[in-house]
């Protein structure tokens, strides 16, 4: 009932803020990006940077609340006295919000680092060269 419905809400948040952080992220990366390697800025921004130091402590809280999740969910499928027994769209929902979060944490760490592999926010090495000839 009311404590799934309070468990959405907050998990809504979280992918709120997963969204916010990954913006923060991407344009921290970037003006680092310009005063050293891609892979120095990265190693300084997950070593020093505040934001990232309490996102770290947000993702785990992110982990903790999905267990939660998890939990909610099961306990609704085991309650004899549930009203939407054969059709409980709550424990539905939340199976798939956890889901939906557990697939960020995958996906999104593997972004981050095929975008470090890649120096995504660097100029292309052809427009460099380009310049390069023209002076």
């Amino acid at each position: 009932g009311s404590k799934m419905k309070t468990w959405m809400w907050i998990a809504m948040m979280i992918c709120l803020v997963n969204i916010g952080f990954a913006i923060y992220l991407y344009w921290r990366v970037c003006s680092k990006v310009k005063e050293m390697g891609i892979v120095s800025a990265v190693w300084k921004l997950f070593l020093y940077d505040i934001g990232v130091c309490l996102y770290m402590m947000f993702f785990i809280f992110m982990i903790v609340w999905c267990g939660v999740g998890g939990n909610h969910a099961d306990s609704a499928d085991d309650d004899p006295t549930n009203p939407d027994k054969p059709c409980d769209t709550m424990s539905d929902r939340i199976r798939t919000v956890v889901g939906l979060l557990i697939a960020y944490m995958v996906v999104g760490g593997f972004l981050l680092c095929f975008s470090t592999m890649t120096e995504c926010c660097r100029e292309p090495r052809w427009k460099q060269n380009n310049q390069q000839q023209q002076h």
